[in-house]
């Protein structure tokens, strides 16, 4: 062991001193640190960037010091994106022709033949409608693709509705991208 005792210091004021500066800027340094450390954590900063969705407002932030000038924020304004609207191809009007519309007195019915010219749909139906007065009878086919139109085929209209009288017969055709009525045509029940 050593009996040799250290000198004193001769001024603590001094020492005391130093002391207290290093641990000031201990806390400094510590306090950047955490400021760094706070101001790049992940969900803590909130940053805008610009889209064409997005306008500017500015708005001034009160200042309790009467000498400083308000700084101006800016707060991004959503603005709602608009949806796409569907778009629908317009129908085509068409002009189904009948070709025979008759009274056949042993099926009891009206028989009825038609085509729509120039229309070559994938898809498509066609109905006979008979009307008298208050009374309306139909039959319904599906119109089957030609070369250059949709024919109809045979539509018989059989109902106990069909009674004496002159009955104006129309063709309608329906598609997924035309429609139409035929001119009308006179059967005469006797």
């Amino acid at each position: 062991m050593d009996d040799r005792q250290l000198p004193r210091d001769p001024n603590p004021r001094r020492r005391l001193l130093w002391v207290i500066v290093v641990v000031v800027l201990l806390v400094a340094v510590a306090a950047v640190i955490a400021g760094v450390l706070l101001s790049t954590a992940p969900g803590r900063n909130p940053s805008a960037s610009p889209t064409a969705s997005s306008s500017v407002t500015p708005t001034s932030t009160p200042s309790t010091s009467p000498a400083s000038t308000p700084r101006p924020t800016v707060t991004p304004t959503a603005t709602p994106t608009p949806t796409a609207t569907p778009t629908t191809r317009p129908i085509a009007s068409v002009a189904p022709f009948v070709t025979s519309a008759s009274w056949n007195p042993t099926a009891v019915a009206i028989e009825v033949n038609a085509f729509v010219p120039e229309v070559t749909d994938t898809d498509g139906s066609c109905t006979a409608v008979a009307v008298l007065g208050e009374s309306k009878v139909t039959s319904s086919a599906i119109a089957k693709k030609s070369a250059s139109s949709m024919d109809c085929g045979a539509m018989v209209l059989s109902s106990p509705s069909l009674t004496t009288g002159s009955w104006q017969v129309t063709v309608e055709y329906l598609s997924s991208t035309s429609a139409g009525t035929s001119a009308p045509t006179t059967v005469d029940i006797p």
